[in-house]
C-alpha cells in the first residue's frame, strides 16, 4: 500500500492522499494487465499475477499510469520506465504453439517486407469475427486472426497479417494519458504492402460475401489493451 501512496504523492505533491487502498492480483487477467476503480474513498487496484515479481520502480510507474488516467497530470521517470518495460515484454515472452497455416502467411510477409528479421510471435486462430479481423497483443506477443480467413484468398490473409505485424514492430507511442498505435510512421509502413486501396475494396467485398456489411476502417484496427 505504501508504494501506491508514494506513487500518488510523487504525481500530486500538493494533494492529500486520503484513500483506502486494496491491491488484488488475479490469474484471470491477461499478462501485465491492470485496472483501477475508485468508489468514494475506496481505491482498488486489480493486477495480473505477473506483476507480483516485477521490480517496484516499474510497478510504481504502473500505478502512476493508472492515476494519470483518472486524474490527469504529467509523465514521470517511473511512468516512462513502465512504458519501456511494456515495450520489452515480447522479448521475454515464451512463444506458444502456433497454427502452421498462419505461420506460413507470417513467413511470406516477413520475407517480402521485413527482410525476414521480424521475430515470430505466437500466431493462432481466434473466433469467426467480422468486426475484429485480427489483433496483436503486446502483453502476450500473440497475433490472433479471425477464422473467416481460413477460406480467404492468400493475399488478403497476408494483408491482414501485415497490419498486425506492424503493430508488433511499432508497438505504441505514449503521449500523456493516451497510447497511439496508428501513428504516421505506422501508416507509411502500411502503404508499403502495395495497392492498398484495391485491397481494402477487395477485403470489403470478401466480408460482404460472408454476410452483413462490415464497418470499413475499424476492421483493421489492431487491438492493444491493458486497462
Amino acid at each position: 500500500m505504501e508504494l501506491v501512496r508514494r506513487s500518488f504523492e510523487e504525481l500530486y505533491p500538493s494533494k492529500l492522499f486520503n484513500y483506502d487502498v486494496e491491491v488484488h492480483y488475479s490469474g484471470q487477467f491477461k499478462a501485465y494487465n491492470a485496472r483501477v476503480q475508485l468508489r468514494g474513498r475506496a481505491l482498488t487496484f486489480r493486477l495480473s499475477k505477473e506483476w507480483r515479481t516485477v521490480d517496484s520502480d516499474i510497478v510504481q510507474g504502473l500505478y502512476q499510469s493508472l492515476f494519470l488516467k483518472m486524474f490527469g497530470g504529467k509523465d514521470t521517470f517511473h511512468t516512462n520506465l513502465y512504458t519501456s518495460f511494456l515495450k520489452k515484454v515480447p522479448m521475454f515472452t515464451e512463444r506458444g504453439e502456433s497454427e502452421v497455416f498462419l505461420v506460413e502467411s507470417f513467413g511470406r510477409v516477413n520475407e517480402r517486407l521485413f527482410f525476414g528479421i521480424l521475430d515470430q510471435p505466437t500466431i493462432v486462430w481466434g473466433r469467426a469475427s467480422r468486426r475484429t479481423l485480427a489483433h496483436y497483443s503486446l502483453h502476450t506477443d500473440t497475433i490472433v486472426v479471425s477464422t473467416i480467413f481460413k477460406d480467404a484468398p492468400q493475399h488478403l490473409l497476408d494483408y491482414v497479417m501485415y497490419h498486425e505485424m506492424l503493430h508488433k514492430k511499432h508497438q505504441f507511442v505514449a503521449r500523456g494519458t493516451r497510447n497511439h498505435f496508428h501513428t504516421p510512421e505506422f501508416r507509411a509502413d502500411e502503404r508499403k504492402f502495395g495497392d492498398t486501396e484495391t485491397l481494402e475494396k477487395e477485403l470489403t467485398t470478401f466480408l460482404r460475401g460472408l454476410g452483413r456489411r462490415p464497418k470499413r476502417r475499424t476492421m483493421l484496427r489492431g487491438l492493444l489493451k491493458w486497462f
